[in-house]
């Protein structure tokens, strides 16, 4: 399926040889965590685990995302950033985004709170602080950030089955025909959620929606799942709130592009199909390695930054390496799983 040159066997090897590498060469607990969860798949039980998550979680980086975390879980306001307020983390989606990124779980404290703040906005138990805007998208809007990053925390959450059922029951209007039909997608959204002044930002190609109804994909029909996740690879801006082309890959991997680039495709893994053009991806990320083995694709993409001191000599690397060899460990991962599935006989 995937055409790197060396072939799959040797790309997963070489993954695992580079992750050894940047542990061998010492790197901050945050990238090291990561690689040993992620990439070398450590088990659960692994006492180099164990001393990592612990590592992890006593490191500058989780004590930001507690001590600036509020007593009901959130990091002040949802979605929109509020510029008055001098702090690190500005949002409770940056803060879900950051605690993900470094590798901590529903398990640990943090980001338990934040998924009970979560499911309270969706139940309507608790209200968000963003300036509300002024039309008639903005309740399903709420909605959809909640639980779409809800989804992120604990994607098999039963909080999360009417906001999914919704999203499903756009989608499968939107795509009755076998493709996109932007008036049956504006009537969905009209009678399930009331809106009337058009989609906008609610269409079906934001990255909310799609991370949401991803989380459940197997679920949607099939010819449904495949038309939406083809419409969704040919969108020429990329997913909603990125706006980067996902397919082809962009032509330079340096510039603050590259990490909305990165996030695109982790969320479309989800969705299995189309394996050609994933591994098109993927053969396009290997080949951007630097002279060295690994990844380093400039100062710009703050996302990437996971090291305390990430500046450093050889620092940046690091950080910027982490997230192509999670990826592609997943994109290779998931290849495996559909041929064996694939491959499975059909009972009578």
């Amino acid at each position: 399926m995937f055409r790197v040159k060396s072939g799959v066997s040797h790309i997963h090897k070489e993954c695992l040889a580079l992750a050894r590498r940047i542990l061998e060469e010492g790197c901050d607990c945050t990238v090291r965590y990561r690689l040993l969860r992620d990439v070398l798949r450590l088990p659960r039980s692994s006492p180099e685990l164990h001393t990592g998550r612990d590592q992890l979680l006593a490191s500058p980086q989780v004590a930001i995302l507690t001590q600036e975390q509020r007593p009901n879980g959130s990091w002040g306001r949802l979605h929109s950033m509020d510029r008055r307020n001098s702090v690190r983390i500005g949002t409770t989606e940056a803060g879900v985004s950051y605690a993900l990124l470094l590798g901590m779980t529903a398990e640990d404290a943090v980001l338990a709170k934040a998924a009970d703040y979560l499911a309270a906005v969706i139940k309507g138990e608790e209200s968000v602080s963003d300036r509300a805007e002024r039309n008639d998208r903005w309740l399903a809007g709420v909605q959809l950030f909640a639980a779409s990053t809800l989804a992120r925390i604990e994607p098999r959450s039963p909080v999360l089955d009417a906001p999914w059922q919704r999203w499903a029951e756009i989608v499968n209007r939107s795509f009755a025909s076998g493709k996109f039909d932007d008036v049956a997608e504006e009537d969905a959204h009209r009678d399930v959620h009331g809106i009337h002044d058009g989609v906008g930002y609610l269409s079906l190609r934001n990255k909310y929606a799609v991370k949401l109804l991803g989380t459940r994909a197997n679920e949607l029909a099939e010819p449904i799942r495949n038309a939406y996740v083809q419409w969704l690879w040919k969108q020429p801006q990329g997913l909603g709130y990125v706006d980067v082309r996902l397919f082809p890959p962009p032509l330079s991997p340096r510039g603050w592009g590259i990490s909305g680039w990165l996030s695109e495709l982790d969320l479309l893994i989800d969705y299995g199909e189309p394996l050609s053009q994933i591994g098109d991806c993927v053969d396009w990320l290997w080949e951007q390695r630097n002279p060295s083995g690994l990844w380093d694709f400039g100062s710009r993409p703050i996302t990437l930054r996971f090291s305390t001191n990430w500046r450093r000599k050889g620092q940046r690397a690091q950080d910027h390496s982490l997230v192509p060899l999670v990826l592609i460990t997943r994109c290779l991962r998931a290849a495996s799983i559909r041929r064996q599935q694939r491959t499975v006989p059909r009972s009578s």
